[in-house]
């Protein structure tokens, strides 16, 4: 996933199909079985968004796999059964 981000603004784009369709989303996908994640990461913003980047401009803030980021929902979704609160400014 790789977001534009110039001063306070970021650059997000609308998801056109499968899961989050018609949502906005960073860009991204998966990596071919030759590439990096990196370069994984230069090609989609490239075919996604029409922006070609430079590797060496773009930062690693975060690696997820699908155990941490099942584990990470787990965590929210229980703390969401204890709080059903929505934060302010929050949309259904």
């Amino acid at each position: 996933m790789c977001f534009l981000i110039n001063e306070n603004k970021i650059l997000l784009g609308m998801k056109k199909r499968g899961f989050g369709q018609g949502k906005y989303n960073g860009f991204g996908g998966k990596p071919q079985s030759n590439e990096t994640i990196l370069e994984a990461a230069v090609r989609e913003m490239q075919e996604e968004s029409n922006i070609k980047v430079s590797a060496n401009h773009l930062q690693k803030k975060a690696e997820l796999t699908s155990g941490s980021l099942l584990s990470e929902c787990e965590e929210q979704s229980d703390e969401s059964a204890a709080s059903p609160e929505r934060p302010t400014g929050a949309k259904e």
